[in-house]
């Protein structure tokens, strides 16, 4: 049986449609799973979703992540299970806290305390998904309701996550935990040491929990091009103080005060150039206990393959 990849398949990486055939090519190549991020300024995924589980047959399907201050958790339960139930029990539902600029500065919300909040949402999805009912009264969610249609009480959640906190609060609570811009050093020697804390507190071994972690990549002659675009995300994100934390954790900290994100440290995050480069990149992310390495293509340049190439070249 071949090692399971995945990938992320998005409009503002190609077009509408050619998203749709690329959620069949993945299929089609035996993809693990389809993903789309929920970005602030971007496309809905979940009707995405429902987009790819109509145009495909087995392949997994999930969103990563939805901002959890942006939906009551009653509200993605009827999604996630609307969802579930379209695609014959193939949705993957992640969830995530956001960061300040989104949640408190462009949504105006007080977010409360990012660990207690995500206890109580993932408390109330699972409970409903579970029991068809929740009743659950905390400080940042609260839910007295019964869910009556069609629903599967083991439907995966995964959360995002970076700091310790909410990394074993994942392994304690979720079925996986979503990683973003998390290099390969760093999901050995933090990642998986915190999840595995959070899962013994549970009583849970880490056999059958997920590590999803995402990583850019695409077949170029110039892979440049590509190394430039993550280090501008990379410089983004850097300003963001939960990323900047991470990042410094990762080993890149010289690099962020003096303002000179090196080729070395966008070739730990990303893999850009030949087949071998992409593959090898996938690979660094597997050896470092990553469960499924998702792709995510980055949108058109000069000198970037078309996507479809780069999903049958990664698959080997």
């Amino acid at each position: 049986m071949s090692e399971r990849l995945a990938t992320y398949v998005e409009p503002r990486a190609s077009s509408m449609t050619e998203a749709l055939d690329q959620a069949r090519l993945a299929e089609d190549l035996g993809y693990d799973s389809v993903w789309i991020s929920q970005l602030a300024n971007a496309e809905d995924a979940p009707t995405l979703a429902a987009a790819y589980a109509c145009v495909t047959r087995s392949v997994g399907i999930g969103v990563a992540l939805v901002v959890i201050h942006s939906r009551h958790p009653t509200s993605t339960v009827q999604m996630a299970a609307t969802l579930d139930a379209l695609s014959n029990g193939r949705f993957r539902l992640g969830l995530g806290v956001g960061h300040e600029l989104t949640v408190s500065w462009m949504w105006g919300l007080q977010p409360g305390a990012p660990a207690t909040a995500m206890r109580e949402y993932v408390a109330i999805v699972r409970d409903s998904l579970r029991d068809g009912e929740a009743n659950v009264e905390g400080t940042c969610f609260t839910a007295r309701w019964k869910y009556g249609s069609p629903r599967r009480a083991d439907l995966p959640i995964l959360v995002g996550a970076m700091g310790p906190r909410m990394l074993e609060l994942a392994g304690e609570v979720a079925d996986g935990v979503l990683l973003w811009m998390q290099s390969p050093t760093f999901i050995r020697e933090c990642v998986i040491p915190h999840v595995r804390r959070g899962r013994e507190r549970a009583g849970l071994g880490m056999e059958g929990f997920e590590i999803q972690a995402g990583l850019y990549a695409g077949l170029t002659a110039c892979p440049d091009k590509g190394r430039d675009y993550v280090r501008r995300l990379v410089a983004t994100y850097s300003r963001i103080p939960p990323y900047r934390r991470m990042l410094e954790a990762s080993g890149f900290a010289q690099e962020l005060a003096d303002r000179r994100i090196s080729d070395a440290t966008i070739d730990e995050l990303a893999g850009f150039g030949t087949e071998d480069d992409v593959r090898r990149a996938v690979q660094r992310y597997r050896d470092a206990g990553c469960t499924l390495p998702v792709i995510a293509p980055l949108p058109d340049f000069d000198g970037r393959v078309p996507i479809s190439r780069m999903l049958e070249a990664a698959r080997g």
